[in-house]
């Protein structure tokens, strides 16, 4: 779920940055269009950032719950032959 939303967030933060460029002279010209084209570009530079360190959280995390399930399951087999021993 998480990273579909992060995908989502991707093609949104795109189509916005295209759209912006392809505005360009047919809004405003000179200095203006620059800065905020420029602005758009870091924008979307910055939420690319997010969006990888989100990704990689989301693996992180999913990885972590992977392996605790694992200990989970390790230390429940290691209670049940304690008990049949004891």
């Amino acid at each position: 779920a998480i990273e579909s939303a992060l995908e989502h967030a991707t093609a949104i933060a795109n189509g916005y940055l295209s759209t912006h460029e392809g505005l360009g002279s047919a809004v405003w010209g000179g200095q203006a269009q620059l800065a905020s084209v420029h602005t758009a570009a870091q924008i979307n530079q910055d939420l690319q950032q997010t969006i990888t360190g989100g990704t990689r959280l989301a693996h992180g995390l999913s990885q972590a719950a992977a392996l605790m399930e694992q200990h989970e399951s390790e230390a429940a087999h290691s209670l049940t032959a304690f008990a049949a021993n004891a």
